[in-house]
């Protein structure tokens, strides 16, 4: 049985959110951690264990869209976990890049600063919407 267009667009969005986590990785690690001068040693770790923490965003993220398209039972619930998670830490985060580009223009203006955080808030809530209803549940096998 083939996977519905909500399942496809789910798997599709979940490797999107993925693939926009390892594009921090590699923008973080191509610039390099820098600390800086005077920071307390311990903020160089809290770097790195972000890093690690943003690592398993992304595996998360093919990992739901692998169990989307195998239409596998613990998919739905792990896709509500995963859109907590990205609601979670984008909101806040969302507010802080509207602040700093509010008063320390970026090159690409509010917008662009905000945009891929405003993408991934729509991703959150449109997996909650979608996994909530009668469709969205049926779509996936029930967890027994």
């Amino acid at each position: 049985m083939r996977p519905s267009a909500g399942i496809v667009v789910s798997a599709a969005m979940s490797l999107i959110a993925a693939a926009r986590y390892l594009w921090v990785i590699w923008l973080t690690t191509r610039l390099g951690i820098r600390v800086p001068p005077g920071a307390p040693p311990t903020v160089r770790g809290v770097m790195i264990a972000l890093l690690v923490f943003q690592c398993g965003l992304v595996g998360w993220g093919v990992w739901n869209a692998v169990g989307l398209l195998r239409r596998r039972p613990w998919a739905r619930r792990s896709v509500l976990m995963f859109a907590a998670t990205i609601l979670g830490l984008q909101v806040p985060e969302s507010a802080g890049v509207w602040l700093a580009a509010r008063y320390a223009p970026t090159h690409g203006g509010l917008a662009m600063a905000i945009l891929p955080h405003a993408a991934m808030i729509l991703f959150g809530i449109w997996w909650i919407a979608f996994f909530n209803t009668r469709r969205g549940r049926q779509t996936v096998p029930p967890l027994n």
